[in-house]
């Protein structure tokens, strides 16, 4: 399988999955989060430091939102590479569902994908 992955001074790149951890040795991620600046996307670093509850409450939805992206990019990256329990797993984590394993490995996929794009 894939991955994206991500690193604070070089462009994003798809990576084998099995090569990850080499490139972790090397300062690559599997989320850019931990390399964004609070300014970079709009909160101010003064309240977060002070411990303003709104802008910690900020932080931490715009740092998840940022994790859901890279979740459901990688997720799309390899949904046609993972196995019938990898979809179930993957349908269950993002989307809360269980999928009908009965069904085929294409018919699970088009239903992940309809549920990507808001279809269903």
């Amino acid at each position: 399988m894939q991955t994206w992955i991500y690193h604070e001074t070089e462009e994003p790149k798809v990576i084998d999955q099995k090569d990850y951890e080499q490139y972790k040795k090397d300062g690559w991620l599997d989320s850019p989060a931990p390399f964004m600046s609070y300014e970079s996307i709009g909160l101010d670093s003064t309240k977060i430091q002070e411990g303003d509850d709104e802008e910690l409450v900020k932080a931490s939805q715009a740092f998840a939102s940022v994790e859901g992206v890279c979740d459901y990019l990688n997720g799309e990256l390899n949904l046609d590479d993972m196995s019938k329990n990898e979809l179930e797993e993957y349908a269950q984590k993002h989307f809360k569902i269980d999928l009908d394993k009965r069904r085929s490995k294409k018919r699970l996929v088009s239903e992940i994908r309809e549920l990507i794009n808001g279809d269903s």
